[in-house]
């Protein structure tokens, strides 16, 4: 049996956004976002073939476009009511230099 990785942010860091290619390529296949992030910046996930489910916190308010790029096994994506979703969000492009 293959195993799964979940990842949980802890809330000790002071952040409050996912900055481009933060967790570009990964394995995991869950995350759990703390509270505190408002914006997942383009290119966060780009290419987490393995992720399947995301869920944000209540402060999330803005997704940029291609955020999700590449992540085909995304089928749940649970966010607050009013967060602004790019309608490019989970289309593919590759960075500028």
């Amino acid at each position: 049996m293959k195993m799964g990785w979940i990842a949980l942010i802890s809330t000790a860091f002071y952040f409050t956004q996912l900055l481009v290619d933060v967790f570009a390529r990964c394995g995991i296949e869950e995350i759990i976002l703390p509270e505190k992030i408002h914006s997942i910046a383009p290119f966060t996930f780009k290419d987490c073939r393995s992720l399947k489910k995301i869920i944000a916190g209540p402060d999330l308010k803005n997704v940029y476009g291609y955020a999700f790029g590449g992540c085909d096994s995304l089928a749940e994506f649970l966010f607050a009511p009013g967060t602004k979703l790019s309608p490019l969000a989970f289309e593919s492009k590759e960075e500028s230099s």
